[in-house]
């Protein structure tokens, strides 16, 4: 029988150039069951795969015999008796994370890591709040932009209308109007918009400067 049982860590994080580095490290045990139905004690030999150069054999540390593609172990076998055998082999790698397109969630959960040093946590939080205000930027830009795109539509129908009305009649008159009210609207909606969208850009390049400038 056998039986795979995996576990990782993470073990350091930093901050390079405005990359999140997060070192981790990955624990991988396999735990073998055999039974000598025999009379007689024998060797069991234990074929178990060579998982590469990124995996490194921790337990036991050196098998019988190592190929291209597995390890091979000696165990010792009592007559009618069932043995265990366990191979641990770990890995270490980073992972890393663009700050300046990092979201929320992901910054909260390094954040609260026990890894992250006290200057650490602090920039994360700081990249936080800038990101979230420019997310907010992003959805206030995009909903003036939906706004003035609805009230256009809304002056396109009330042209078409207007092509077929006597120009000297009430609802033509009431629909000039509309469009004099729509029009100013459009022209509060479109400034709102452009200041919204220079604060976007501003914020965007301050998160970017500020990431830049981090080496933790």
């Amino acid at each position: 029988m056998k039986q795979n049982i995996q576990s990782g860590t993470v073990t350091e994080i930093r901050i390079a150039k405005g990359v999140l580095k997060v070192s981790r490290k990955d624990n991988f045990a396999t735990n073998y069951t055999f039974k000598n139905n025999g009379t007689a004690a024998r060797v069991i030999i234990v074929e178990h795969p060579n998982s590469g150069e990124r995996w490194r054999l921790t337990e036991p540390e050196t098998p019988a015999e190592r190929t291209a593609n597995h390890y091979r172990f000696d165990l010792p076998a009592p007559a009618g008796a069932a043995v265990t055998f366990s191979v641990h082999e770990e890995r270490s790698y980073v992972d890393s994370l663009a700050l300046v397109n990092s979201n929320r969630e992901t910054l909260a959960v390094y954040t609260s890591s026990p890894e992250a040093t006290a200057p650490v946590r602090a920039a994360l939080e700081e990249v936080a709040s800038r990101s979230h205000r420019l997310a907010d930027l992003k959805v206030r830009v995009a909903d003036l932009d939906a706004q003035i795109q609805a009230i256009s539509k809304g002056q396109e129908r009330i042209r078409k209308n207007m092509e077929a009305l006597d120009h000297k009649s009430d609802l033509y008159r009431r629909y000039v109007g509309e469009l004099d009210k729509q029009e100013t609207q459009i022209g509060a909606l479109t400034a709102e918009r452009d200041a919204r969208q220079a604060e976007m850009t501003s914020a965007h390049a301050d998160l970017s400067s500020y990431v830049a400038g981090l080496n933790l």
